[in-house]
């Protein structure tokens, strides 16, 4: 079997990052004896980069809502535990070290998002640590939405909601695109339909 880069500004090399394992496209590792496995490899697309802006700061604003009362609160358990100066710098210390671990989780998590539109429909794998696939198929789209909040706007984002008939997973949101790519996604998705109903 002939693996190689498809990425030429890159060596190819083994990784074990969901991600990578995911869309090959997006580091490296692709049979190219397999013409199916290359447009497979390729058809899968990131998001926008500036998504990972957005992800970042959505998930530091959620560490400080989420940590810093517990903080608060245990900060004066610590200071009786270890004095007052060391409490403080303890309960620093442990704030940082949220902020700091939340600013790259939301880069590996933005990373960690990739979809591909084909005849079929928009197929979805997105995960870190729980991994999850979704195919929404052309048949199954109802309606769909643009939504750009006043961070996403800023960045230049949006996200693409798509409503799906059934009940589980009614709606799928794909966060993180840039505009012009989700109005084409959209477009894209519910082409044909004025023909059928």
């Amino acid at each position: 079997m002939a693996v190689t880069s498809i990425n030429k500004d890159r060596p190819a090399r083994m990784s074990n990052h969901a991600s990578d394992r995911l869309a090959p496209a997006s580091t490296d590792l692709v049979d190219l004896a397999n013409p199916a496995t290359v447009a497979a490899a390729q058809a899968y697309e990131s998001l926008h980069p500036n998504a990972v802006w957005a992800f970042r700061i959505n998930q530091i604003s959620f560490a400080i809502v989420a940590w810093l009362p517990v903080l608060l609160v245990a900060r004066p358990l610590l200071a009786r535990a270890v004095g007052t100066g060391m409490g403080w710098v303890i309960a620093v210390g442990m704030l940082a070290l949220m902020l700091i671990s939340s600013w790259q989780f939301a880069q590996r998590r933005a990373r960690a998002v990739r979809f591909r539109l084909d005849d079929a429909g928009l197929s979805i794998h997105r995960g870190v640590y729980w991994q999850s696939e979704t195919h929404i198929a052309r048949s199954r789209v109802q309606h769909t939405d643009i939504q750009r909040g006043p961070l996403d706007r800023r960045l230049g984002l949006a996200d693409l909601l798509i409503h799906t008939a059934g009940t589980q997973m009614a709606t799928v949101r794909l966060p993180g695109l840039a505009e012009a790519r989700a109005l084409a996604l959209r477009d894209a998705l519910l082409e044909g339909h004025d023909q059928r109903f």
